[in-house]
């Protein structure tokens, strides 16, 4: 219920939202009872059915077994009696369920086929190597340059017709959890071995990749690299111990643990992973270290070295090195 209650919190009360939730497991049955304290302008139906059904990729009507949560009967009746198979939707959330899917790509697919002409397909996965790295797989087999399909955020593509074919392991980290009580109480009386740590029941980390996609070709911020001012990281290999201007998309936050702060970044280009290394914080880089996850920034003077152990390249920011926030 996190998408439905999110956005029903998110949006004005005067603001009308038709939702439709796709849910073939008995988890149904709460949302149907947490969609019921919504407000009236809210109108929620909870189809039980699979995302490919509900999208056509697979056999079988749409919204198969639905439930309406409508205010009155006139909407529930209406509601009902409506084939909504070409209906347009502005939003299509898919969250954390494209790993559990045989085929993502071409659900997907269906899930940009049925937006409005300004609409997003929103994905979010957790943070986890293997559904994070899944994730980056669907949009960039969605996201090609014959497709048409935008990457909204946060990975920009910011040279023309280039699709990046790094590991593409990215992910944002917001603000920890406030533990409710009841979670509290609940780890605190859990049995445990001798060797088990405490925190069973606490996990306040919030960790998770996600992607915006759009049929429209547009994307969060319209800004392009060009040949004359900096490199193609597709190129790093020929730039290895020179220095170079670089456009990046920062894709992480620090993962030092401590030492020399690493940021890993993209152009669009990329083939194999790329770090910003900041060996030492000036006034003219320290941009880098401010700017926000998928923000975008302009690397003057970085020396580009090839990190055998890691098979990556680092891009060292030094007291040389001028980084200027193009894009938050």
């Amino acid at each position: 219920g996190g998408p439905a209650l999110g956005l029903h919190d998110y949006r004005p009360d005067d603001a009308v939202v038709d939702y439709h939730a796709v849910e073939p497991s008995a988890a149904a049955d709460v949302l149907d009872h947490m969609l019921d304290e919504t407000g009236r302008n809210f109108r929620s139906t909870i189809h039980r059915t699979t995302a490919e059904e509900f999208l056509g990729t697979e056999g079988g009507a749409d919204g198969a077994d639905d439930v309406d949560n409508a205010d009155d009967a006139g909407d529930a009746d209406e509601a009902a009696g409506t084939d909504d198979s070409d209906e347009e939707f502005d939003l299509i959330v898919f969250g954390n369920v494209l790993s559990e899917l045989d085929d993502p790509v071409a659900v997907v697919e269906a899930a940009l086929d049925r937006l409005a002409a300004d609409g997003s397909v929103v994905a979010f996965a957790p943070a986890d190597r293997n559904t994070a790295m899944g994730l980056r797989e669907v949009e960039r087999a969605v996201a090609t340059p014959e497709s048409g399909v935008s990457v909204y955020a946060p990975t920009l593509r910011l040279w023309p017709d280039a699709t990046p074919a790094d590991g593409g392991w990215s992910f944002d980290v917001a603000s920890d959890l406030d533990v409710p009580p009841f979670q509290r109480r609940l780890d605190e009386a859990a049995a445990r071995e001798a060797g088990d740590e405490p925190g069973e029941f606490v996990n306040v980390d919030v960790q998770f990749a996600y992607a915006i996609l759009r049929p429209d070709g547009r994307r969060r911020v319209d800004v392009r690299a060009s040949a004359d001012r900096c490199a193609p990281m597709a190129d790093s290999e020929s730039h290895v111990t020179d220095r170079v201007n670089l456009l990046a998309v920062k894709l992480s936050h620090d993962l030092s643990g401590g030492d020399n702060a690493l940021y890993l970044v993209g152009d669009g280009s990329q083939t194999v992973d790329h770090y910003l290394v900041c060996t030492r914080e000036t006034a003219l880089n320290r941009d880098l270290r401010e700017a926000g996850y998928g923000a975008v920034v302009f690397v003057e003077n970085g020396l580009v070295l090839w990190n055998d152990d890691e098979g990556a390249y680092n891009v060292v920011v030094d007291d040389e090195t001028v980084v200027d926030l193009v894009a938050p």
